[in-house]
This record gives structure tokens, sequence and C-alpha cells, in this order.
């Protein structure tokens, strides 16, 4: 109504109208039951004040919107049983469900368990009240705490970043974000929150516990009030999730997000890998290679209906050769076995454009494996620029996408020619990687499943229950840590024989190669 005051006034109206404003500010509590906060149209007040010449009460006004948002900005904790019917409605009305029914009805529709997140396992007594993020990799819930004869009620949060790696927790406004950087034992750690209960000396701390394997962490997050002088004597404590499962989807380059049930139909796959073994390379990074492949092919579905693997090795002009054809090896077993036994034969430089043309014209051929219904890809490990120059690579690439194959570049250290790369590249950013060899046994696989996800109805090497599967999870953290381990200790063992100064048949006998 405030948008239709004119502007031309007399004076006599001017005088009334301020009055009128006067006595409206003065009874503001009984305006305001009667008036909902989200229909007034606050825009319309300001212009209302500005036309009465009203400035200072404009401006006091303005700091009052500013309070007003952020208290939208920072709503706070539900406690169905203590709001009222009007609250509950709204609340209920947010989250897109009926509003109709009794009191018992509403709180009983509101606090129903959302069955959107069923890995989510989480122990919920009677004191929580928890709401789940749209992709199911948080958590927010509304803790009902009793201290002795007090009674608190508090706002905590958890959830998951798969993209940036973190984990961000908040507890009343408190918030922290912890960075994942975990070994193969996990981390945990406890946070004071700065929340404390001064009176019955308490603090609030939030406990975590997380270990995380290639297809899901493990979770254990709680929040406790506890002796500020023994953190390990806690008056109350409640697990926001307890061993919860929470499966790590793919995240993409463009900072997408997709999980492997959405795919809905499966084609084959026709997967060649082709690996630098220049000089650049070098007899360890060489192994570095191989072990980075073999985590990835662990990744694909691989079968004699679904996904085929070659391997092609590069160096310079006319010694590209074929390491594993297409139609070699039809199990992740035989394909891992013949990554593991491959010999480095150091070239003198790369050639990336005889590579990749002699896998296209030798490799992706029918009598070699490549099947005319399979969508075919190329994965050019690179770790040092083309020694003919970008020119002779761009035009070999050229004739291999129009076969339909789609390229996937890998730059490996500062030596490579990241411009080209990226220009040959299916697509950028999600067909094109930057690394380094300490992180390409993660870096690739993640590649290798960004790549060859449900854009094309890529298929995992494993069950999507798995994602779900505690035990499943737990033996998975076991195997990779047991891969690390002997990743360093064939490393530790190499440099011992080099300085005793044995031959590399040496490094065959101890199973090194």
């Amino acid at each position: 109504m405030f948008s239709k005051v004119k502007t031309a006034v007399n004076s006599e109206a001017f005088k009334g109208l301020k009055d009128m404003f006067i006595t409206l500010i003065k009874k503001a509590e009984a305006f305001f039951e009667k008036f909902s906060l989200k229909k007034l149209k606050l825009g319309s007040i300001i212009e209302y004040l500005d036309r009465l010449g009203m400035t200072e009460t404009k401006e006091k006004l303005a700091v009052v919107l500013k309070t007003i948002r952020d208290l939208i900005d920072n709503k706070p904790c539900l406690n169905p049983a203590q709001a009222t019917d009007e609250e509950l409605k709204q609340e209920l009305s947010d989250r897109g469900h009926s509003t109709t029914g009794t009191r018992e009805q509403l709180i009983s529709r509101l606090t129903k368990p959302d069955n959107r997140c069923p890995w989510m396992a989480i122990s919920t007594p009677g004191n929580i009240f928890c709401m789940y993020d749209p992709m199911c990799l948080g958590i927010e819930c509304c803790l009902n705490v009793k201290l002795f004869m007090f009674l608190y009620t508090v706002k905590a949060y958890a959830r998951y970043d798969p993209c940036d790696y973190t984990l961000n927790v908040g507890l009343q406004g408190y918030n922290y974000t912890i960075r994942l950087n975990m070994g193969n034992d996990g981390i945990s750690n406890v946070i004071r929150t700065g929340f404390n209960v001064d009176f019955l000396d308490l603090v609030c701390l939030i406990k975590y516990k997380i270990q995380k394997s290639d297809i899901g962490l493990i979770a254990s997050i709680g929040v406790g009030f506890c002796d500020h002088k023994d953190t390990d004597d806690c008056v109350a404590y409640i697990n926001l999730l307890d061993k919860a499962v929470l499966p790590i989807p793919i995240c993409k380059s463009d900072g997408k997000v997709s999980w492997p049930q959405d795919c809905k139909k499966v084609i084959p796959l026709d997967v060649i890998f082709v690996v630098d073994e220049s000089e650049n390379v070098g007899d360890d990074h060489f192994r570095d290679l191989m072990d980075a492949l073999v985590d990835s092919v662990e990744k694909l579905a691989i079968a004699e209906n679904l996904v085929h693997v070659g391997v092609s090795l590069f160096s310079t002009a006319g010694t590209s050769r074929s390491l594993l054809q297409l139609n070699s090896k039809y199990d992740v077993k035989g394909v891992k076995e013949v990554l593991d036994e491959a010999v480095y034969q150091k070239g003198s430089h790369s050639e990336i454009d005889d590579a990749i043309k002699y896998v296209c014209d030798n490799m992706f051929v029918k009598n070699k494996g490549d099947r005319s219904d399979a969508q075919n890809y190329l994965v050019l490990l690179s770790t040092s620029k083309s020694n003919s120059g970008a020119d002779p690579v761009k035009v070999q690439a050229a004739a291999c996408k129009t076969k339909g194959i789609r390229i996937a570049t890998v730059g490996i250290g500062s030596n490579t020619d990241e411009d080209l790369l990226k220009e040959v590249a299916y697509s950028m950013p999600n067909y094109y990687l930057s690394t380094d060899y300490d992180e390409l046994p993660e870096t690739l696989p993640n590649l290798v499943i960004q790549v060859m996800d449900c854009s094309t109805d890529f298929v995992s090497n494993f069950d999507y229950t798995d994602y779900l599967n505690h035990d499943v999870i737990t033996e998975r953290i076991e195997e990779t840590g047991k891969k690390v381990v002997k990743r360093a200790w064939k490393k530790v063992t190499k440099e011992f024989l080099k300085m005793l100064g044995l031959p590399e048949v040496w490094y065959r006998i101890v199973g090194l190669t």
C-alpha cells in the first residue's frame, strides 16, 4: 500500500501521515501480530520514508533490515516439539510437504526419516532432528541436549565437499573446514568450538574420525558437552554420524557431480593407454606409470562384452609398440599381470604424433579387437614435449578424431606442452589432466572415471551396492594401505640394490620388475 502514496501532498496531509507512521512504529508489536513479515515490501517502505523526508528513520530502518537479513541467513534450530503450528507448517511448506492435519500429524510428518539418503547409517535418538542436503553429502541436525536440569537446543552440521576434498562442520555459528589430506590410517581430531556453557564449566566439542577408500568415506562425527579440563569426560555426547558410509561421487573438473548409479544403460568401451617411455621417464618413474595404470584399470568393468583395454608404449619415431592389444585380456587380473611385467625400453625423445598415428592405424582395428559398437578412447600419458613439434601432433589427433576416437591427455611433470595437450583433448576441462608422479596413483584413476562416466554410460568394476557397504569400504581401505607399503618397499629395495652396484637382472629376481 505504501507504494501508492502520492509524491505531491499538502503540509497538513504530510503532518497527518507522519503522525500516523509514528503511531505505527510505537505499536509495531500489535501491527506485526496481524501482518506477515514475509509479505512486507520493504523497498516500498524505504520509498515511503524518502518521500516523507525521514532520512534518520530510513537509516535506522536499514540497520533493522540488515539484522532481519542476518536472522534469515542464520536460521535458528527448529525443535518440532517446541515449534508453533505456524512454524511447523512453514517448515513443511519449505520442504514441499503437506501442511494440513493436526499438530501431532504435522510433527510426525516433519520428523519422519528422510529416505533419500539410505546409506547414512545415522543414530537418531529422540533428541535429534536432522535434514540431509540434496546430494546426500551433508547433514544438519537440531540437538536438544539436557545438561543436568537445563535444556539446550543447538544446531550442528557436517558436509563433505568431494571437489575441494574437505569436510565442513559447524555448531551454533562456529564453522570449521577440515582438509581430508589423510593417509591410510584416516584422520581423527577434537575441535573446541568456542561455544561453552561457562556456569557449568563445560566446553562444546566436535569429535570426528574419518577413513577413506577409493569409493567411499567411513565417517563418525559427534558433538559433546565435556569438562573443560578433561575433554574425555562428557556430560552429554550425541553422534551426528556413527560409522556412516558416505559414497564418493564423480567430481568433474567443471564442478559437476554425478553418481555411478545414474547410469541406466551400458555400452562397450575400447580404451587404449598410450604411454611415454622416452629417456625423460627413467626406470623408477616407468614403474610409477605402470602402477598408476594398474590402479586405473581396477576401476573398469573389464569383460568380453564390456570394457576392453589396450596399452601402447612410445618414444622416438618408429619405436611405438603394443604392450597389450584390445583382444588380448578380458579380465582385470590378466591386464594387471601384463602391466606388472612391462619392461622399460628407454628411447632418446618423444614423438607424440608417431604414437597417436600408430595406435589409431594399428591398434584401433578390427583384427586387433576394435569393436564397431564400442566407444573408443585414447588416453595419452606424456612426460615431455613432442620432438617434431606441435603441428604434426594436431594433424594426427584430428585424423584420429574423425574415426570417432575420443582423446584424453595427461601431462606429467613440468616439461610437457600444456597448450598442445589441451588442444588435442576431446573436450575441456574433463579430458585433460596436469599432474606429477607422486599424485598419479590417484589423479589418473580419477581421470578415467571422469572421462568414462555416465556421459558415455560408463560402468564401474564393482556393484553400486559396494558404495553403501561398510565392510566393503573397510576392505578397500586395507587393500590401499597394502599397495602403498608394497610400492614403498619396492623403491627402498631398488635403491639398496643400486647402492650395492648389482645389475638390473637382480631387480627381476627380487620381484621389482
